[in-house]
C-alpha cells in the first residue's frame, strides 16, 4: 500500500532511493517521501529496466555507475554493523523493521549453502522468484554469489509462461517462490506438458505459506522437485527445511510425501520449541509428540533480537 511505503521510508530515514523505470508511476503516488515534499529522500536514481519511462528530474543509476570514483577506498566495517533493513507486514499494526548485521548475513549465507539446506553450488543456475525486499530475496543473491552460481533475475514478468520460458532458456537448476507461483506453473505444465524442456530435477524451494501435498506430487510428475521451507523476515529468513532423511529410504511413497509436505527440521545453529500458557498463568514447553500445540519460539545467530526503532 502507498501509505505503508511512505511509513517505511520515513521510519527508516532513507536518504537515497533506487527505483526501476517501470515503477516510476508508483513513485509519483507515494506521499511525503521526497525532500521537496518534506520527506527524507534527497535523491532518486532510476535504473533502466523497461526502457519506457522518462526519468525527468531524477538521476540515472547507470550514469552514477559510470561516474564512480575509481580511487574509492572500500571501508572494512565491524561485522556487527548494520548491513540491511527489511520491513515485514506479517505482524499487527504498522510494518516492523528488521535490521541485519554483516555478521548475521554471512552466517545465514553459510547456513543456506549447506547440502541439506539450499545446497547451491557453482554449477547451479539460480532464479529467485521472490523479490529483493522479501527478506533479502531469501538470501539467495548472497548464497549464489558465495558459491559462484549463475544468478538469473526475472524482473516484473512473473506469469507462469514467462517464467517457464526463462527456466528453459537459462537452464535454471534452482528456483524459489511462494505456493501461488508454483500452482500457476503446475497448471501451465499440465495444460502443455511438452511445450517446455526444463532441466531435470529442477529444485523449487517453496515458502511464505504451506504448500499442499498435491502440489508437490503434481510437480514431481513433471520432473520438478519441490523443497518445503519455513522462515520469517525476522529469521533472515531460513528457519527450517524439509529434506528427507536417509532413515526414510525404505518408507512408503505416501510417508515420504507426508514428510515433504511438512516444514521440516531446523537448519544447523537454529533452535526451535513451542510453549503454551497454563491456567495458572505459567508458561511451559509443550511435549515433542507431534500433536501438542503452542506458540513457536526460535533463536539462532541470524534471528533478530527485536525490531528497529521499536521497543
Amino acid at each position: 500500500a502507498r501509505d505503508e511505503l511512505s511509513y517505511i521510508v520515513n521510519h527508516a530515514k532513507d536518504r537515497f532511493l533506487l527505483v526501476d523505470d517501470l515503477l516510476l508511476p508508483l513513485l509519483a503516488k507515494i506521499p511525503g517521501i521526497l525532500a521537496k515534499d518534506g520527506g527524507p529522500i534527497e535523491r532518486v536514481f532510476v535504473a533502466d529496466v523497461g526502457g519506457i519511462q522518462e526519468i525527468g528530474a531524477f538521476s540515472s543509476f547507470e550514469e552514477l555507475l559510470k561516474d564512480g570514483d575509481a580511487g574509492f577506498a572500500r571501508p572494512v566495517p565491524d561485522e556487527r554493523r548494520a548491513a540491511g533493513l527489511c520491513y515485514t507486514s506479517g505482524t499487527t499494526g504498522k510494518p516492523k523493521g528488521v535490521l541485519y548485521s554483516h555478521r548475521s548475513l554471512v552466517l545465514h549465507t553459510l547456513g543456506t549453502g549447506l547440502a541439506d539446506a539450499f545446497g547451491i553450488c557453482q554449477r547451479d543456475t539460480v532464479l529467485p522468484v521472490v523479490p529483493m525486499f522479501h527478506a533479502n530475496c531469501w538470501g539467495l543473491a548472497f548464497t549464489a554469489t558465495m558459491a559462484g552460481a549463475k544468478l538469473v533475475l526475472p524482473g516484473p514478468m512473473l506469469d507462469p509462461e514467462s517464467l517457464l520460458e526463462l527456466y528453459e532458456k537459462e537452464r535454471v537448476t534452482f528456483s524459489a517462490g511462494v505456493p501461488t507461483i508454483w500452482l500457476g506453473i503446475l497448471q501451465a505444465l499440465d495444460k502443455e506438458p511438452k511445450r517446455w524442456s526444463l532441466t531435470p530435477d529442477l529444485r523449487m524451494v517453496v515458502g511464505g505459506a504451506a504448500a499442499p501435498e498435491s502440489l508437490i506430487r503434481g510437480l514431481d510428475q513433471h520432473g520438478l522437485r519441490v523443497i518445503h521451507a519455513w522462515g520469517m523476515t525476522e529469521t533472515s529468513p531460513m528457519g527450517t527445511i524439509a529434506t528427507v532423511k536417509s532413515t526414510l529410504a525404505d518408507a512408503s511413497e505416501d510417508d515420504r510425501y507426508r514428510v515433504r509436505a511438512k516444514q521440516g527440521m531446523p537448519v544447523p545453529f537454529v533452535e526451535i520449541r513451542a510453549r503454551r500458557s497454563e491456567d495458572s498463568g505459567e508458561s511451559t514447553v509443550v511435549p515433542w509428540d507431534g500433536k501438542a500445540m503452542g506458540e513457536l519460539e526460535i533463536r539462532g545467530p541470524w534471528v533478530a533480537a527485536g525490531y528497529f526503532e521499536n521497543d
